[in-house]
């Protein structure tokens, strides 16, 4: 197999009849008929004369009509680009991202639905996809291995969205290794609400079903967020076997699924939970394993990135935490714990298949002891951005490479397995010691008038150096009791005092498409003073 289209094709031929059910409307789409509704589209491109090698950008909402798409574009040997579907009743905040990526990508053309063809004439010159009826596309075009299959925008978390080049070559190798983390389930049903326009939706939840002739039950993430038992009780309906997430979505089951709504759950069918996409928490996983009552081995922390495809690290038989001194881990040292002095680094496994990880300390191999950036290397690794050379894919350690700097920092265990301790572009440095935002952020949450995964900690200058701030969405409802749980949250638990504390508006703090915090955009925004603030906090006071 050589190519994406080579999969497709064999997918109808062997399981025509599985395939994906959209849950919001109960629509289906089997692989035989998806084989078809490819060909269609394929041939709609064709006749607009798109050539193959050029590129198409796909904004749909969720739903079905997005994997009709991707795999016409498959067929027809155009280079897919997945984009975010600005949202009618929202284009301020929703435009903005789709321009960017079409005045960095030059697509040949947009690909959508009618209906938000319609209600969103921003789009411009459209081609739909949905009345897609004329006649199949009788021979896809024959894509060889190094041919770019799709161009996968970084969520933008730590920079602006540029745009990963991936052959298909670079999917299949992937594939290939999610096909063993997976267990190589030839029953799987996966159940997943992520967008498929992101890296994890996409590669995890949509085309890794197809690679292994599974079905694939998905949600929006719209409704999941809305009511994260929607997604539970799409396990418990069709009886799936995997699910994923990010940590925050395990974190929002937790909180927000109800005792009346846990009674009607059954998640006895799953045998594979993993989590990826941003650092995985303990308590995190302890508290969503004991609420839904799993078996602690079906929960399989992850690691991977756009810029690997998706997947390079996973845990393939049961999770692993380590026990080690927070004072010295923000020294970048690894020690055990002491019974006051504990953090828990979470394992996400050993490399998958022939991927090579490596712990970096400045230009050498760290020690066994140290905290250093990851690099990675191996088949899954993009050729680079869209239009751009970065060096970060051309790095070399002792003659060898190329690795990919990804920019996370980590160790290894003896065994490696691979702990994510933070980004090295997100570290806050106070006093010397470093510490990580997303400690900072647990730490706030777990004060019960903050909204889980809604809270961005970053540092600012200030005359005595590098201070703290917390930008949650906060109930202000008794303000100053606010303030007070989170600076004695801090002050407990990592024993820092904060500058500055703001609560903004729900559904205002800077997320990327995915759902990530956006810390330097949120540092930005409180800079400036654009931030929606209900309420500020100051150490020293300062005028409002």
């Amino acid at each position: 197999m050589r190519s994406l289209v080579d999969l497709l094709v064999a997918r109808a031929a062997s399981h025509p009849a599985r395939g994906f059910r959209f849950v919001d409307d109960d629509t289906v789409l089997s692989y035989r008929e998806l084989d078809r509704d490819a060909r269609r589209i394929a041939s709609v491109l064709a006749e607009r004369n798109i050539a193959p090698g050029a590129r198409v950008a796909l904004a749909y909402p969720a739903g079905l009509d997005f994997v009709r798409a991707f795999w016409g574009c498959i067929y027809a040997g155009v280079i897919a680009v997945p984009v975010p579907a600005p949202h009618p009743a929202r284009l301020a905040r929703t435009l903005p991202r789709l321009r960017a990526i079409v005045t960095d990508c030059t697509p040949s053309a947009v690909l959508t639905t009618a209906a938000l063809a319609t209600r969103v004439p921003e789009l411009g010159d459209v081609i739909t996809t949905d009345d897609a009826t004329g006649d199949p596309m009788r021979q896809p075009h024959d894509s060889p291995s190094d041919a770019i299959a799709l161009l996968q925008y970084t969520s933008g978390s730590t920079r602006s969205p540029r745009g990963v080049v991936l052959d298909h070559a670079n999917i299949l190798h992937n594939l290939g290794l999610l096909r063993a983390f997976h267990l190589d389930q030839h029953d799987m049903v996966m159940a997943h609400w992520l967008p498929l326009y992101h890296d994890m939706g996409l590669i995890r939840g949509m085309l890794s079903p197809v690679h292994m002739g599974a079905d694939c039950v998905m949600l929006s993430a719209e409704k999941f967020v809305e009511r994260p038992a929607r997604w539970l009780a799409a396990v418990t309906s069709h009886k799936a076997t995997t699910i994923g997430a990010p940590n925050f979505g395990f974190e929002l089951c937790t909180r927000k699924i109800s005792d009346a709504e846990l009674a009607t759950l059954d998640l006895s069918s799953l045998r594979l939970v993993f989590s990826s996409a941003e650092p995985v928490r303990k308590g995190t996983i302890d508290r969503f394993l004991a609420r839904f009552g799993l078996d602690p081995t079906v929960f399989r922390p992850a690691y991977g990135l756009a810029e690997a495809t998706v997947a390079v690290a996973g845990e393939l038989s049961h999770y692993t935490t380590h026990a080690v001194s927070a004072s010295a881990l923000r020294d970048g040292r690894i020690e055990s714990a002491t019974s006051d002095d504990r953090y828990d680094l979470v394992s996400c496994g050993a490399p998958l298949g022939d991927m090579e990880v490596a712990i970096i300390d400045g230009n050498q191999r760290a020690a066994p002891d140290r905290v250093g950036e990851i690099w990675v290397r191996g088949g899954s690794v993009a050729r680079g951005y869209w239009g751009q050379t970065d060096p970060i894919f051309g790095a070399e350690l002792g003659g060898t490479g190329p690795f990919l700097r990804t920019g996370d920092l980590g160790w290894c265990d003896a065994d490696g397995g691979l702990a994510i301790v933070g980004r090295m572009k997100d570290a806050i440095i106070i006093r010397g010691q470093t510490f990580y935002p997303q400690d900072l952020e647990a730490a706030v949450e777990s004060v019960p008038l903050v909204r889980a995964g809604c809270t961005a900690a970053f540092a600012i200058e200030t005359p005595d150096g590098e201070a703290a701030v917390i930008v949650a969405e906060i109930d202000v409802v008794d303000w100053p009791a606010s303030v007070a749980a989170i600076r004695a949250a801090i002050s407990e638990q990592l024993g820092l005092a904060l500058a500055a504390i703001v609560a903004v508006e729900r559904g205002t703090l800077p997320k990327t498409a995915s759902g990530k915090v956006q810390r330097a955009l949120t540092r930005t925004q409180y800079e400036r003073g654009e931030l929606s603030a209900l309420q500020t906090w100051t150490h020293p006071p300062r005028d409002q």
